[in-house]
């Protein structure tokens, strides 16, 4: 009996037909997707006709469809507000992900960066030294060809004292032979 009437209530037809063919009853309301967001319904018009035959049913399907576009609309606006809501959450949670994301790489990042800088000051440093060492060097270089030199004259200076040594020597037996024969000559003389 419940499915007649609502088979009725969904065809144009069955909202126009006298009482005759059909059974006064409660016609039931259709079913709600969420039944906590159920607006009130009006309650259906009933009109007695002028015969006095029976009284007819009028359910105006306008009113039906208000109320169905009404509560569509409705449920498309909460869940338009839950998507929205949502998409909030998703897009602040990835934002944040992303920024402790890029504060790790940027703390990575700063952390080379500051590397870079020391071994740099450190290059710089190194390349200082090494230029100072290499004065040193070249001053160590130049006091060694100066000693080198000195030497030389020095070993030239020997040489020349030792030539020298030898011909004093020389000169001092060939002046004690000729002292000798000198002696001998005079003593001979002389006795």
């Amino acid at each position: 009996m419940m499915e007649s009437i609502e088979s009725r209530e969904a065809s144009p037809e069955a909202s126009t037909l006298p009482t005759s063919q059909a059974k006064p009853s409660v016609t039931a309301q259709p079913v709600s997707p969420q039944p906590q967001t159920q607006p009130t319904r009006s309650p259906p018009q009933v009109s007695s006709s002028s015969s006095g035959a029976g009284a007819q049913i009028n359910v105006p399907l306008t009113t039906l469809i208000s109320e169905m576009q009404r509560t569509h609309k409705h449920r498309m606006g909460q869940l338009k507000d839950a998507a929205e809501a949502n998409f909030k959450t998703a897009s602040a949670s990835t934002a944040a992900a992303c920024q402790s994301l890029v504060d790790v790489s940027n703390t990575e990042v700063i952390e080379i960066f500051n590397a870079e800088t020391k071994i740099e000051a450190q290059i710089k440093e190194v390349s200082v030294q090494t230029e100072q060492l290499h004065k040193r060097m070249t001053q160590w270089a130049q006091l060694f060809v100066k000693f080198n030199r000195s030497l030389k004259e020095i070993g030239d200076v020997q040489h020349w004292t030792q030539m020298i040594e030898v011909d004093m020597e020389e000169t001092v037996r060939i002046l004690e032979a000729l002292s000798v024969k000198k002696r001998q000559l005079v003593g001979i003389q002389s006795s």
